[in-house]
């Protein structure tokens, strides 16, 4: 029987004879890892969709000039100044 580096060897020997790429083989504890740091990765996302849908709906119901105006108001609002 084929220890496990010896095993992962033999797949990726198959693989290579038969033309196809290396499979990325992980243990369970990789993918766990792996699992966390993509619903941290989601959690962004679906928070960034979050706002800007929220942010969509508000525009859409502005006029051009409103638009630039509200821009406006946020950036001076939101403008990080540096402390002397």
């Amino acid at each position: 029987m084929l220890g496990g580096s010896n095993r992962i060897k033999g797949y990726f020997d198959v693989n290579i004879t038969k033309g196809y790429k290396q499979l990325e083989i992980r243990s369970p504890r990789e993918i766990e890892n792996y699992e966390n740091e993509w619903k941290e990765i989601w959690c962004c996302a679906v928070y960034m969709r979050q706002q800007r849908e929220k942010l969509s709906e508000k525009l859409s119901k502005m006029t051009k000039e409103e638009i630039v105006d509200y821009f406006k108001k946020q950036k001076s609002m939101n403008t990080i100044k540096p402390s002397a």
